[in-house]
């Protein structure tokens, strides 16, 4: 993630947010996370933490200068918009979604965190005595959330339906749930809940 200084941002974005946040601009930590996502055309996503209400807001930028709040129902409407774009065909392959599911993450729960998967356990396996230093202990419950996220589909009802598990840097773990439709492609909802409470595990990572 691209970091760079508030007074980067494009003016309409800071008019755009000031109103949500309530620490000063200068109390904003801002990185430009659009390289994560090599796919998407014509836009910029920006992360935007306010240090003074601890408030993630994540933000995106148009060419045309249309600048949306991921957070509210117009931002919803544009996420939507922008992968049913993208993906809008069937059947997907394991890259498409990988994409779809990292970027429903980043603006459902938050860009810092990381969805649960074989390789996300593989990779942790250096840091699990980190990952265990809070509340929970026992290693097999941090493996019970490793699984690689699950996707199917039901032609005769023309939807599909997709389900994993993200690890916060609160130390939380979230559920989430994605359904929609086939044909057209479409995505219908996108539903979070809470698997393991803040603090339930150590996040080893700094931003």
């Amino acid at each position: 993630m691209k970091p760079f200084h508030t007074a980067d941002l494009p003016m309409e974005v800071r008019t755009k947010i000031s109103s949500e946040f309530i620490g000063a601009e200068n109390a904003w930590w801002v990185r430009d996370i659009t390289s994560s996502y090599p796919w998407l055309k014509d836009a910029r996503l920006i992360w935007i933490l306010d240090d003074g209400s601890s408030k993630t807001v994540v933000i995106h930028i148009a060419q045309a200068g249309e600048t949306v709040i991921l957070s509210r129902k117009e931002g919803f409407d544009k996420i939507y918009s922008l992968l049913e774009s993208h993906f809008g065909k069937f059947p997907l392959d394991d890259q498409e979604r990988h994409e779809m599911l990292d970027l429903i993450k980043d603006w459902a729960v938050e860009p810092g965190a990381y969805i649960g998967s074989a390789r996300f356990l593989a990779e942790n396996e250096p840091f699990l005595e980190q990952w265990l230093s809070g509340k929970i202990k026992d290693t097999a419950v941090f493996k019970k959330y490793c699984v690689e996220p699950k996707f199917s589909v039901d032609d005769q009802k023309n939807s599909w339906v997709s389900s994993f598990y993200v690890f916060k840097p609160n130390g939380g773990i979230d559920s989430v749930v994605v359904q929609g439709h086939i044909k057209p492609f479409k995505i219908d909802s996108v539903g979070v809940e809470v698997a393991e409470n803040e603090g339930s595990f150590s996040f080893p990572y700094e931003f």
